[in-house]
């Protein structure tokens, strides 16, 4: 490994380091909604009907 590979070697370990040990960095700290439950109507999607 040259000496300019050793920094971003370095770099990506301790950003997939952080990432695997403290996850809620990046993804947030609020569970995940399920849009399962979201209405047609909230996503502003016309009924099926209309034309």
């Amino acid at each position: 490994m040259s000496r300019g590979q050793e920094p971003v070697a370095l770099m990506w370990f301790w950003i997939l380091w952080k990432f695997w040990h403290d996850p809620d960095v990046v993804l947030g700290h609020f569970p995940y909604p399920d849009p399962s439950k979201w209405a047609d109507e909230e996503l502003g999607i016309p009924p099926d009907d209309e034309e």
